[in-house]
């Protein structure tokens, strides 16, 4: 369960992003091959575990994610992190 403040705080986030910054991110298995790229509008799908734009699904394991905020006023934020995919 995710706790009510924690929420709010996402909540901010997503509208200081939506109105100030663009966001784009990469998604990439262990050996650095790009598996999808996001832009801000595709953020509201997510990735859904495919390669690319094709349909076949990645095995389960580890993939890691990299991302730029730029704001409209031309400062930037890098990062990048990891997620674990689970199949039902």
């Amino acid at each position: 369960m995710i706790e009510p403040s924690c929420v709010f705080r996402l909540a901010l986030f997503l509208v200081f992003l939506v109105i100030y910054c663009v966001l784009t991110s990469t998604v990439l298995n262990r050996w650095e091959h790009v598996l999808a790229e996001l832009l801000m509008s595709d953020y509201d799908m997510g990735w859904n575990g495919t390669f690319d734009t094709s349909e076949n699904q990645v095995p389960e394991g580890v993939y890691f994610y990299e991302y730029e905020i730029t704001t409209k006023v031309g400062g930037s934020l890098n990062g990048h992190s990891f997620v674990h995919l689970v199949r039902d």
